[in-house]
């Protein structure tokens, strides 16, 4: 059973925090390594960014900021300059703190195929890891979840489930655009630090399911470290209310 730390925020204030002191463990952690390489953080689209962008912003030191790379861990297959773009609003609102060359842009025209961003994020991945494992090891995924309990765009019995690839293709994503690529359940599992944010009472109902009930039907019930550390939920009172444990799982 993957292992779970629940964090219930009172307020939007107290979900920030949460949040912040766990990306400032993972660049504690990154620092003693010392090993060179960019510290990588994996970043979702739809209500996320304006959560994560001031943390982003107000957490990483300016003398770090240069080692950072960031990357979406599902873009959809539109031009960069389309609102349905994940990546564009991280452009925007960190353009004064990171240069573009610090994203993995995948997504720039809206032409590109799938296998072509893929391949593109793929190459990404691999330069920022410097790694000759199956997996790279990505040292922070921040995660959404949507009230059907998918996660990037991995969609409840859907075949990419059972993808042992890097990254992959859907073309028929239940939710609009249906064009998009997304990292898969090995790489999620192969990461330092996964924390999902979820908030609202529509998730209550499949958070229970998957905390209380250790459902796997949902694709962010599968989430589970190889390294045996935690996957951290932040969630709002709303979203938790229907939970039986909360803290340490």
């Amino acid at each position: 059973m993957p292992v779970r730390q629940i964090h219930v925020a009172t307020d939007s204030f107290d979900l920030a925090r949460g949040l912040s002191d766990l990306l400032r463990t993972a660049l504690i952690e990154y620092e003693v390594r010392g090993d060179g390489k960019p510290f990588v953080i994996g970043y979702s689209g739809g209500s996320m960014p304006k959560t994560l962008i001031p943390i982003l912003r107000d957490v990483i030191p300016n003398d770090k900021r240069s080692s950072i790379r960031l990357f979406p861990v599902d873009e959809r297959l539109v031009s960069l300059e389309d609102p349905e773009n994940n990546t564009k609003y991280y452009l925007d609102g960190l353009k004064d703190v990171f240069s573009e060359d610090q994203f993995a842009v995948v997504a720039k025209t809206g032409n590109e195929s799938g296998e072509e961003a893929c391949n593109q994020l793929n190459r990404t991945l691999q330069e920022w890891s410097q790694s000759s494992d199956i997996y790279p090891t990505l040292d922070i995924l921040f995660l959404g979840m949507g009230p059907d309990g998918h996660t990037c765009s991995l969609f409840p019995g859907h075949d990419l489930l059972k993808s042992n690839k890097w990254t992959d293709v859907i073309t028929d994503s239940p939710k609009p655009p249906p064009r998009r690529i997304t990292v898969t359940l090995p790489l999620l599992n192969n990461a330092r630090h996964v924390a999902f944010i979820s908030t609202g009472k529509g998730k209550a109902k499949v958070l229970k399911e998957i905390i209380d009930e250790g459902s796997k039907e949902y694709p962010a019930g599968l989430v589970s470290l190889n390294s045996g550390q935690p996957v951290h939920y932040f969630l709002d009172e709303e979203a938790a209310h229907l939970l039986k444990y909360k803290g340490n799982l």
